[in-house]
């Protein structure tokens, strides 16, 4: 078996012959036969195949068999016109993304979804002419590898075919709604959240920053949980704890989300609440060459596990007239003791140089640098206009 004239990149299988996709359109093609010979071939455009099978050449001549054969290929195309363009794409939680673009004449659209070594049973995702993009996202599937099935058919009922296969390997979806509970008789945390919407999910992985720094993500986790709730015993613990909660699959692919987490402060192992963040902030200009620094705070918007009084302190911070915020180290602190109800402050700071400067307040659970504290970065702009000789940066918080 060979090519015939032009020579071509030309296979032979058995009494097949392929021509390849860039092989020019005509070729002629030359073989010796036995009785019959079936031609197949396929055309790949724009990145679909398809088989053509209905070309039939037959050798005898004169109740002869032909010494010799030869066919022509003039022209290749589909038996039908419509060419489908279906596109299979993995997403995250195992899911596949299918879309295609509108089939010339197509009315009506039947998209199949089957094991790779199994069969097609009903259609997953139908849809007809009359839309302006054709998308499905399919359910959470198991790892593994499977061939969806695009049908594009017009009115009398004439269809063409487009399969893509697609392997399945991907890192289960998020769990959501991270909550937390504190039994204050036993000084157990109980955390819980919703389920992960995967199919292909075998645990949780729980992660926590031992009670100050941050949660480690590249380490291996604390503890796991095969449901959606989890445990700790707080007792005798003290520290700022943050606790991350993770999907993982059955070939410990695990999802790498940073949201589902949760903060505890915790207090000899009684749990704290989180103050909320200052209200009405501001920084004005006052006589002698001072900033006045005020501020409102609403412990109804205190969060965690304890509220309605957690504020303890607020810290006051700026930038020197430098631009750059030092949230470091205050510059003053001011007792709040406690409120349950809203109230305001204001800290005037001493006599300033002639300058611009920014001011940030923000609330702590505790005194002397300890307990939690917001992160808040608002700044607000004074610019002080007495410019009074021998001025220093000096800083006191008046009564």
């Amino acid at each position: 078996m060979r090519a015939g004239n032009p020579a071509g990149n030309v296979r032979a299988l058995e009494y097949y012959v392929q021509i390849e996709p860039d092989s020019p359109a005509r070729r002629r093609l030359s073989w010796t036969p036995e009785r019959s010979v079936g031609v197949v071939y396929h055309v790949i455009q724009d990145g679909v195949q398809k088989y053509v099978t209905d070309l039939l050449y037959q050798t005898l001549k004169s109740g002869e068999m032909n010494p010799r054969a030869t066919i022509e290929v003039i022209e290749t195309s589909p038996q039908n016109e419509k060419e489908s363009l279906l596109n299979v794409a993995l997403e995250p939680g195992n899911r596949v993304r299918c879309n295609w673009d509108p089939v010339t004449d197509a009315t009506n659209y039947e998209l199949y979804r089957k094991l790779a070594a199994g069969s097609y049973g009903d259609p997953i995702y139908t849809a007809t002419d009359d839309q302006e993009s054709y998308e499905f996202m399919d359910s959470p599937l198991t790892d593994g590898s499977y061939v969806y099935k695009l049908v594009s058919l017009d009115d009398d009922e004439d269809s063409t075919e487009d399969e893509q296969p697609i392997v399945i390997s991907t890192v289960p979806e998020r769990p959501t709604n991270i909550e937390g509970s504190w039994n204050p008789t036993t000084h157990v945390l109980t955390l819980t959240w919703t389920a992960s919407p995967s199919v292909d999910l075998n645990h949780y992985a729980i992660r926590h920053n031992n009670g100050s720094g941050q949660v480690r993500i590249d380490d291996a986790p604390e503890d796991t949980a095969p449901a959606e709730t989890w445990d700790i015993d707080l007792t005798g613990l003290t520290g700022d704890y943050e606790f991350l909660v993770r999907a993982v699959d059955n070939d410990s692919n695990e999802e790498k989300n940073l949201s589902q987490m949760i903060a505890i402060g915790v207090v000899a192992g009684v749990a704290q609440g989180r103050p909320s963040n200052p209200d009405n902030v501001d920084a004005v200009g006052i006589a002698g060459g001072k900033a006045r620094v005020s501020w409102t705070y609403f412990p109804s918007k205190e969060t965690g596990f304890v509220s309605g009084g957690v504020a303890k302190e607020a810290r006051i911070y700026y930038d020197n007239g430098t631009g750059i915020m030092d949230w470091v180290t205050p510059i003053a602190t001011v007792l709040m003791d406690n409120p349950i109800a809203p109230a305001s402050w204001s800290w005037d700071s001493g006599v300033l140089a002639n300058d611009t400067y920014l001011f940030g307040v923000r609330i702590a659970t505790d005194t002397g640098g300890a307990g939690f504290e917001t992160e808040n970065t608002d700044t607000h702009s004074v610019t002080t206009n007495d410019n009074v000789p021998g001025a220093t940066n000096l800083m006191v918080e008046t009564a």
